[in-house]
């Protein structure tokens, strides 16, 4: 149990507790108590407020992920559907908006 306490706040507590004598065993284990749970919260708040503002900036961080990868597949939607309709209306024109629509055929061009 005591295992987790720092040596010096032990050692404190035991001088404490030979001063007192055991009548005051119980006051003495709550301010043991409370004295544990102030160094306690002294050495981990600061933790635990920098984890919840990590939290906090994680959760914006990923909604705008999200607002972004949205947007992305809207993008693509778009662009596959233009592709689409591009090609069923202008089948067999061979112009400079069918090599923006068909990069691949520009590039194995290139390649041969």
């Amino acid at each position: 149990m005591t295992s987790g306490l720092p040596n010096e706040l032990l050692v404190e507590t035991l001088k404490f507790l030979s001063l007192c004598g055991s009548r005051n065993l119980l006051v003495v284990s709550r301010q043991y108590s409370k004295a544990v749970q102030m160094r306690i919260d002294h050495q981990i708040r600061p933790i635990i407020d920098h984890i919840n503002r990590l939290e906090k900036e994680q959760t914006k961080l990923n909604n705008i992920l999200d607002h972004h990868c949205r947007q992305l597949k809207s993008n693509f939607d778009s662009w596959i559907s233009l592709r689409q309709e591009f090609s069923s209306t202008y089948r067999g024109l061979n112009s400079p908006w069918r090599k923006f629509f068909w990069p691949d055929q520009l590039v194995s061009k290139k390649m041969t």
